[in-house]
């Protein structure tokens, strides 16, 4: 397996927040468990695509797809010889490169072709399997998003209100968002549906829920629960199992003693 992260040019950084990598050369198959991360993404397969188990079914995922915010895991089904890119959008970057007809909170929990998106896709797929190094297809990326990013893309006045919530790990109150955006709860909570897809409270929640993630991740398996929970504002530890549950399907240590080399790196 390789997994590798690289970051975006600065003209990017304002949309973009890294370019990612996977391989794999497994013989056997395995099941994925995706979780909320706050971050939308586009990802090109320039190998066997995965497939995203639905009803207890196998669906191939298309050769390019467009990942929304999950507020739910998602499940795939890796493929033996796997090789993919992800763009992986900072919270509001996707609605940069959409036309202002689609609201970011139709492609919520949804893994939709992205030739149903970008109507200039194609040159970016061929240049991503024609590829041979890393370089290559990270080169690729950036003239696509170059030529698709919209320069006076507005953000509605979130961008405040979600650099917020991450340095808050998602312990604030959407008043407090409010104030700091100058927008009433209603406007708020619009302009978050339309470039986030999720309303306020539930980015603090995935926000909240990524904070806990990661600080399990990094103590395990001696994770002081009662300290976490307390930091990320539960009331007790099994609330915070709870709401972590909601999210990944699974209690946080059944959770990630399930985890495969590709969850662990992407998620």
């Amino acid at each position: 397996m390789r997994y590798q992260e690289y970051l975006p040019p600065s003209e990017l950084a304002q949309w973009v927040k890294l370019f990612w990598v996977f391989e794999s050369h497994s013989h056997q198959p395995a099941v994925e468990q995706v979780v909320a991360d706050g971050f939308p993404e586009l990802i090109i397969h320039y190998r066997a695509p995965f497939q995203k188990i639905q009803s207890g079914q196998l669906v191939d995922q298309p050769e390019a797809v467009v990942c929304g915010q999950l507020t739910r895991p998602l499940q795939l089904c890796s493929s033996p010889r796997a090789g993919m890119i992800g763009i992986r959008f900072q919270p509001s970057g996707m609605a940069a490169c959409l036309p202002n007809s689609i609201l970011m909170r139709t492609l919520t929990d949804a893994q939709i072709p992205a030739h149903e998106l970008f109507e200039d896709i194609d040159p970016l797929i061929e240049a991503i399997q024609e590829s041979l190094t890393d370089a290559q297809r990270v080169a690729a990326c950036n003239r696509f998003l170059m030529r698709t990013i919209c320069g006076d893309a507005e953000d509605f006045g979130v961008g405040k209100a979600v650099d917020r919530i991450m340095q808050a790990g998602g312990c604030i109150s959407v008043e407090s968002l409010a104030d700091l955006s100058g927008k009433s709860l209603r406007s708020l909570e619009l302009a978050f549906q339309r470039v986030i897809g999720t309303s306020p409270k539930m980015f603090c929640r995935i926000a909240r829920f990524r904070y806990v993630y990661d600080s399990v991740s990094e103590s395990a398996p001696s994770a002081d629960w009662v300290r976490i929970a307390l930091d990320a504002g539960f009331f007790d530890q099994s609330h915070l199992i709870r709401d972590f549950r909601r999210f990944s399907g699974e209690s946080p240590t059944a959770f990630l003693a399930a985890q495969t080399p590709f969850t662990a790196a992407v998620n």
